[in-house]
């Protein structure tokens, strides 16, 4: 019994200097700055992985962190920059110096003139073009709904999105609201212009939303401006390139379909109905259905259904079992097709864009059921 209580009071010893070595701590400084002019970066996260220990530099970059003894790094992230992973392994103090992210020096359309996302200070929006192109409407404005803050796009109703329009400050007049649209530098206030462009050709889309953009365009530019850029064959080298894209996609509306009774179905929940409230079902509904029951409204025991051929027995209206759902929606397949052709060299470009678009869910044929 004495050699059992040794084990355990060893085993109790060995477990507390385990858990002594893994909660040694060590105090980690360091210093944040850009990697390209050196200035300290305030406020950048310094977080070790893995864990939810972490702090923030200082007005100085600096910054003083609690790590486990066994910790090999740290990440540090500030917006605007890369985020990066810096290793701490036998050190008590580094310097960590961040890159800035690419999306800093992204050169954005302002009207009649370039300048580079961080230098922004009013309210444009940079929209990605990879997701105009993956619509399959094939319309570069739909593609715009719930990308860009603040724009609404009022659909006009049409499966294809036709004769829809774009709205960036709301409706603030009983005139147009409509935007004005600045494609490849020629204004336009149609969006059908806009509508009509093929989405693989565009290159770039900016949206200026606040009401400098009155002072490069005018009057024109109360709704907003709304700037495309498409596409061009320049700086090639002089080589001719052949891009085709395809695809195919099917469109159905199945998974929003209601779940709806049958013409027997209906039978049964209009024979309860009538039972529940003490009504002879065949005096309610008896010219359209047949109850086979046993009469008895106090256990009232239902053995079949028939839907009568004709309603009241009048042969020229024949009784109803047609799920129009069914009759009334098909599947709509959508087929596209663009074939793009361009080169050029310093001095001139070209750029051929040709494209094929069908959507049989735009169209509805009548179709007759009995």
């Amino acid at each position: 019994m004495t050699h059992v209580k040794n084990y355990l009071f060893m085993l109790a010893l060995l477990l507390l200097s385990a858990t002594a070595v893994l909660a040694q701590q060590r105090t980690l400084t360091g210093t944040v700055v850009d990697a390209k002019n050196r200035e300290p970066l305030p406020g950048a996260s310094i977080l070790v992985p893995g864990t939810t220990t972490g702090t923030v530099s200082d007005a100085a970059g600096k910054f003083t962190l609690s790590v486990p003894q066994a910790a090999t790094g740290v990440t540090v992230s500030f917006i605007g920059y890369t985020t990066q992973d810096a290793p701490i392994a036998n050190r008590n103090d580094i310097i960590v110096a961040l890159n800035e992210g690419s999306q800093l020096n992204e050169v954005v359309v302002l009207g009649y003139t370039t300048a580079r996302k961080q230098d922004l200070t009013g309210a444009v929006a940079v929209v990605d073009v990879a997701a105009t192109k993956a619509t399959s409407s094939g319309n570069p404005m739909q593609a715009l709904q719930g990308r860009v803050p603040g724009l609404y796009v009022e659909k006009s109703g049409t499966p294809s999105g036709e004769a829809s329009r774009i709205l960036i400050r709301g409706a603030n007049t009983l005139g147009n609201n409509d935007p004005l649209y600045i494609i490849d530098g020629i204004p336009t206030k149609r969006p059908q212009v806009f509508q009509s462009l093929n989405p693989t050709a565009i290159q770039t889309i900016q949206v200026l939303k606040d009401a400098s953009s009155a002072s490069i365009y005018g009057s024109r530019a109360s709704n907003g401006v709304i700037i495309v850029t498409t596409k061009n064959g320049s700086n090639t080298n002089g080589k001719l390139n052949v891009q085709f894209n395809t695809s195919i996609a099917a469109q159905s509306e199945k998974p929003e379909r209601f779940k709806m009774l049958s013409a027997v179905d209906r039978g049964r929940a209009l024979w309860r109905a009538s039972v529940n409230d003490g009504v002879d079902p065949t005096s309610a509904y008896g010219e359209i259905y047949s109850f086979d029951w046993n009469k008895n409204f106090q256990n009232p025991v239902l053995n079949n259904v028939t839907v009568q051929p004709f309603v009241g027995g009048d042969r020229t209206v024949p009784a109803g079992n047609t799920d129009w759902q069914q009759e009334l929606y098909k599947t709509g397949y959508v087929t596209n097709n663009d074939l793009t052709v361009s080169g050029g060299t310093k001095a001139s470009s070209l750029l051929i864009n040709l494209s094929y678009l069908n959507n049989s869910g735009w169209y509805s044929t009548p179709t007759t059921a009995d």
